[in-house]
């Protein structure tokens, strides 16, 4: 069985933030930031949890934007947690996450 998408917003460096469907696996949360090993937090300031690659610095990652104490390097990724599971954005952290980073 396949898996169900999720809604999510993608934001590349040096990009407005892009609303995109993605599957909810593994798989395509790293296809989305570009590979590698996945570091997730919170992000207060938006209500939902950021995914970016662990190693960006390591990797020489294009500089992305501070997204509370972080400095992210590379594409980041903003989903929603319920349950321990990874969930699609509402709408208003949608407009939420898109006003704060672009």
């Amino acid at each position: 069985m396949a898996a169900a998408n999720i809604t999510v917003v993608v934001l590349e460096p040096g990009k407005p933030g892009e609303v995109r469907e993605i599957p909810n696996t593994l798989e395509a949360l790293q296809g989305a930031i570009g590979g590698g090993y996945v570091e997730v937090f919170h992000n207060s300031a938006s209500s939902a949890f950021v995914y970016c690659d662990e190693e960006g610095d390591l990797k020489k990652l294009p500089p992305n934007k501070q997204i509370g104490a972080h400095e992210v390097v590379g594409t980041a990724l903003f989903a929603r947690h319920e349950s321990n599971d990874t969930v699609s954005l509402t709408p208003e952290q949608v407009a939420r996450v898109k006003a704060l980073y672009g």
